[in-house]
């Protein structure tokens, strides 16, 4: 990687850190700790101090994938965030900004392997920070993007064989008019009602499959606001806690403040005491 070129060491050695690093998050473990960063690195030869100008330099990665995000390149974005996180797995904003470009590369690919790679990084906010909504926002969008995708194919697939259903039905009707032709009338009208009533029942079986469809993307609209309403009541109990420490935080220096007071007290009414003697 060629941004790691102003290490002391090769970009061989920088890119096995990395690699290292990236396969670690991918195994489905959690954010490797400090401790294990540093075994990694002592296991490919990096020092301390490397690592300590690798994370200065992690923050221009993060600026060049801002740059490469907009342009929606989200290759370049994506290998400019994987090596700037190798060396600070715990910023956030790194992670949501890499979220962004699979999210990207999904919609443009429709990849498993972006799906996976969205769902792990969001376990990965989630490790860092509990309540972390910004990573649920995106699993939300990813969830909706794949639903929208599922109706959308199976609607185009459904028009495509009613389409076909019909053009095969009408030839059939053409072919058959010709071969008994001549023949009764009522003979064709059996006909065209017998495609009258296939194309009916493709009718009535895709509207079924679009109203189960439909089904599930409301309950599945249910269950994010359940969650959303979780993470707000989350929040509201955060919120109470702090304002409840504050309170105990002020009670607290207040309780001393009178302590000392007291010990003062104490203290001269000693004094007196000793004198009085």
């Amino acid at each position: 990687m060629e941004h790691t070129k102003n290490l002391p060491h090769s970009n061989k050695t920088i890119e096995e850190f990395i690699q290292r690093i990236t396969e670690f998050s991918q195994s489905g473990r959690k954010i490797p700790t400090n401790q294990e960063l540093e075994q990694i690195a002592s296991e490919v030869g990096i020092s301390a101090e490397e690592i300590s100008l690798a994370q200065k330099q992690s923050e221009a990665n993060f600026l060049r994938a801002k740059g490469y995000c907009s342009l929606k390149h989200w290759d370049d974005a994506i290998i400019e965030l994987q090596e700037g996180l190798a060396f600070n797995p715990y910023k956030l904003e790194m992670i949501h900004l890499l979220l962004d470009a699979y999210l990207g590369r999904w919609q443009e690919n429709h990849k498993l392997e972006d799906e996976k790679e969205i769902r792990s990084r969001v376990k990965q906010c989630l490790e860092i920070q509990p309540n972390d909504e910004e990573s649920l926002r995106k699993l939300q969008q990813l969830t909706k993007f794949i639903r929208n995708r599922q109706l959308m194919g199976f609607t185009i697939g459904t028009i495509g064989l009613l389409s076909m259903g019909t053009f095969i039905g009408l030839f059939a009707l053409n072919n058959n008019s010709l071969n008994i032709f001549g023949q009764r009338n009522s003979e064709i009208e059996i006909l065209e009602n017998n495609l009258q009533q296939r194309i009916d029942l493709m009718i009535r079986t895709n509207e079924s499959n679009i109203n189960y469809l439909s089904t599930q993307i409301d309950e599945q609209k249910q269950i994010n606001n359940q969650l959303q309403e979780k993470i707000n009541e989350l929040e509201s109990q955060n919120s109470r806690l702090e304002n409840e420490n504050k309170v105990l935080s002020q009670n607290n220096r207040n309780l001393n403040q009178r302590l000392e007071i007291i010990e003062k007290e104490l203290q001269e009414q000693q004094i007196l005491t000793d004198e009085s003697l």
